[in-house]
């Protein structure tokens, strides 16, 4: 069995051992980006296998390795980077732009539906045939002798699985979300997402003044979404990516040492 991996417009080869990062983390109160992270990330796993890395590390990134005849690919839990993978006859493509492939594919005609429906897709579905979407905070392992795939979650978000609704007790959750002030003004995490949607149309709602913003690589959708959408509402949006100098307005050495590590 054998893999290809196209990332940033380039053809990424991995001896065994080989790793590739792009991104950033937060690890024993540093900042590191892209290099500096790919090089502690592999000295982590001089000692630990890919599964437990993502016990000690957060941030947002595209992570690929090769161990034991086995690739290993992620991207972090809120996904701020992407990657999409197809296999075909027991051989796997990894990439983070599906546009960008040689060959064409055909659509996959119920997940374009649901983009004219709804703006995106569910779950691992494109609207390519064939081609799916690493989850975010989830790690996949494909095996180069039996050309099987497996994945296991990383971070999982805790939820309510309850069969009705309680208006009363939403209403609650809402206010406590978007507590009343006298003044300044809300800011909002835009993405593609429901959840950031739904947060939308309660603070259109509040007729109270605010802005959007985004994070995320340039090829992640959802920025490209949160666009268009503050642009319909008339709403001041930024687009942030992940530097230095952004990440350390919104992160300090106090914040370090309060980091939960997923």
């Amino acid at each position: 069995m054998s893999y290809r991996i196209i990332l940033d417009e380039s053809e990424i080869r991995l001896n065994n051992n080989g790793l590739y990062f792009r991104g950033y983390i937060n690890h024993k109160g540093k900042l590191l980006y892209d290099s500096q992270a790919e090089t502690e990330i592999g000295e982590i796993l001089n000692s630990v296998s890919p599964p437990a890395l993502f016990n000690t590390i957060n941030g947002a990134f595209q992570f690929v390795c090769l161990r034991e005849n086995k690739l290993y690919f992620s991207i972090d839990h809120f996904g701020g980077y992407s990657l999409f993978y197809k296999i075909k006859s027991g051989n796997l493509e990894l990439f983070d732009n599906p546009m960008l492939l040689p060959d064409k594919h055909k659509l996959n005609d119920r997940q374009v539906c649901q983009i004219l429906a709804t703006g995106f897709t569910l779950g691992q579905d494109t609207a390519f045939a064939g081609i799916l979407e690493c989850l975010p905070g989830t790690l996949y392992y494909f095996d180069l002798i039996t050309g099987k795939l497996e994945s296991k979650k990383w971070f999982n978000y805790f939820s309510v699985n309850e069969r009705s609704l309680d208006f009363t007790k939403l209403s609650v959750i809402l206010q406590s979300l978007f507590p009343d002030t006298d003044g300044g003004e809300y800011t909002l995490s835009l993405s593609g997402g429901v959840d950031s949607r739904l947060l939308l149309g309660c603070l259109l709602n509040r007729e109270k003044p605010f802005k959007t913003y985004s994070f995320g690589s340039e090829l992640n959708q959802d920025r490209h979404i949160a666009v268009k959408l503050a642009a319909q509402f008339n709403l001041l949006h930024q687009l942030h990516n992940f530097t230095p100098e952004i990440c350390s307005r919104y992160f300090n050495e106090q914040d370090f040492h309060n980091i939960f590590l997923y």
